[in-house]
């Protein structure tokens, strides 16, 4: 089951290059045969450009346009990326059938907290795609759910797919047999693609999965061009504990800087706010002199909203009757 690079020309890997290519190739053309015309005398008129370009592969069409759309910039950057078969071959199906019948309990821990988030993503999603980046994906319980929340949402899963593994006690009442290939990242990530397909039908092309660790592996959009690619709307983090507590801070800490160094508007989110008093600590800091209030629903899910963002000048309404903290700018 390993995953399989589609490996494309330099040119290519730039949807707007490559748009641009063929549009050389094809003004070439048009003044070639208008010449001829001429030359020859020929009679009538020679095509029209606008013709030929609606005549392009839709991908390219859409990559002309310099005014793409959130929706338009996801699809180009999904197809961009590593190919797999979705949800395993033929003959893992059954395996991952009677997982998903029968250990339904092993592909996530919970939704608690999470639906103060709904409000704020149907508010994005009204007018266009919303796209979230959810860092620490497990086996793809959380990413079904956000899928789930609205039709216009996409999702870029970055996770290593490495957990769990055999051992993990989630697995205590999974019988041995089908233990063996938990932990081998093709097999956890194929089975986190599966149950998504359960969980949430029709949604495989909503998602772009990649693997490995944050942020190593989100490198593919951030290295992307700034007018290609899709904005983040909204960063989910579940991802990057370690025993070691400074460690752990640090990687949130370099996280979220890093996520709205790259997109300003980002809205930050994150399960653990119970964590420790440090991590509470450092993400009501990182929200002072920022315009930004933490709201906190459930003791666990925490989102981190602009103020003066009119989009969510009712905020309170959005978040619904389940926030149990709000905690204003200091």
């Amino acid at each position: 089951m390993g995953a399989i690079k589609r490996h494309t020309p330099e040119f290519r890997r730039s949807p707007i290059a490559y748009a641009k290519y063929l549009m050389l190739i094809v003004i070439m053309v048009a003044l070639a045969y208008k010449t001829l015309q001429a030359d020859n005398n020929f009679a009538g008129s020679p095509p029209e450009l606008d013709f030929i370009v609606e005549d392009l592969p839709s991908q390219t069409a859409l990559a002309i346009d310099s005014s793409l759309t959130q929706r338009q910039k996801f699809e180009v950057f999904r197809q961009s990326q590593e190919v797999s078969p979705w949800g395993g071959s033929a003959t893992d199906a059954p395996l991952f059938e009677r997982l998903c019948r029968k250990h339904s309990d092993i592909f996530g821990f919970g939704h608690g907290g999470r639906d103060i988030t709904d409000g704020i993503i149907r508010e994005l999603a009204k007018n266009d795609a919303v796209v979230i980046m959810e860092v620490g994906v497990w086996l793809g319980q959380s990413t079904a759910r956000w899928l789930n929340v609205h039709p216009n949402v996409r999702v870029i899963a970055v996770d290593p797919f490495s957990a769990p593994n055999g051992t993990h006690k989630k697995l205590s009442k999974v019988a041995e047999e089908d233990k063996v290939s938990f932990g081998q990242p093709e097999f956890n990530r194929a089975l986190a693609q599966f149950a998504i397909s359960k969980a949430a039908p029709g949604a495989h092309d909503r998602v772009v999965f990649e693997t490995g660790l944050y942020p190593q592996a989100a490198q593919p959009l951030f290295q992307a061009s700034k007018d290609e690619r899709p904005a983040v709307d909204l960063f989910y983090l579940d991802g990057g504990k370690r025993t070691d507590t400074d460690a752990h801070l640090n990687f949130v800490e370099e996280t979220i800087r890093g996520i709205v160094s790259e997109f300003p508007d980002v809205i930050l989110s994150g399960d653990d706010w119970g964590f420790s008093k440090r991590f509470r600590s450092l993400i009501v800091e990182f929200a002072e002199g920022r315009n930004r209030s933490v709201y906190v629903g459930e003791a666990r899910t925490w989102i981190m909203i602009n103020d003066q963002d009119p989009r969510f000048s009712n905020a309170q309404s959005l978040l619904g009757k389940k926030v149990a903290l709000s905690v204003a700018r200091q």
